[in-house]
């Protein structure tokens, strides 16, 4: 195939990619059930969506012969982005859009729960310092930094625009029990997990 086809080609796989990200942002998908694994697999957090819009959960631990044993139970509510520690006691619950067009108090940013206990959480207008900085949906905003960033040549003479994955964005649970997030204004906010204390505040 002849290089300007093949330009042609990953162009235009690059837009249809945009295109499904924007369709998903616009119209966000049915709740479903899934399982969130501690980094060493020895523990999972199974979410089930209930048809009320609110959900339920459980811990449990894969013990040396295979069988489960369940921990805690979680209920009245459902998140589709989950980090379990890994001893299975610590759980962050994070909700990175929400219905509207700006930052609320009562739009639940981050989550901590431990046991199946919340013993801490933040909404967006807590976070976020700079309101105009978050991006619009069809009917939603998204509060969260993006993962990816236009590089610093990114601009080609074809018109393409090159992108850089933002390491820092991605939401962390780390082996120190240390959660990061970054929010859309270029904060980095650093939070001692177990007990959902706020340790560090930079911006950037």
């Amino acid at each position: 195939m002849p290089r300007f086809d093949l330009i042609r080609l990953a162009l235009l796989s690059v837009r249809c990619v945009f295109l499904v990200v924007a369709v998903a942002w616009a119209e966000e998908p049915a709740p479903l059930a899934f399982v969130t694994a501690s980094p060493s697999g020895r523990f999972f957090f199974k979410m089930v969506p209930e048809t009320n819009g609110k959900g339920h959960g459980s811990a449990f631990e894969v013990l040396s012969d295979g069988s489960l044993k369940e921990l805690w139970k979680a209920e009245g509510w459902y998140a589709r982005q989950l980090f379990l520690s890994d001893d299975g006691r610590v759980l962050v619950r994070l909700d990175p859009s929400h219905r509207g067009r700006t930052v609320s108090k009562t739009d639940l940013a981050v989550a901590f729960h431990k046991d199946g206990v919340l013993i801490r959480e933040y909404h967006t207008a807590d976070l976020v310092k700079q309101p105009d900085k978050v991006r619009h949906g069809k009917d939603s905003y998204l509060w969260l930094a993006p993962l990816w960033v236009p590089a610093s040549d990114s601009r080609k003479p074809d018109g393409t625009v090159r992108v850089d994955r933002d390491l820092e964005a991605e939401p962390l649970l780390d082996a120190a029990g240390i959660f990061r997030l970054k929010t859309i204004d270029r904060i980095v906010y650093q939070f001692e997990a177990d007990t959902g204390r706020l340790v560090k505040r930079t911006m950037l």
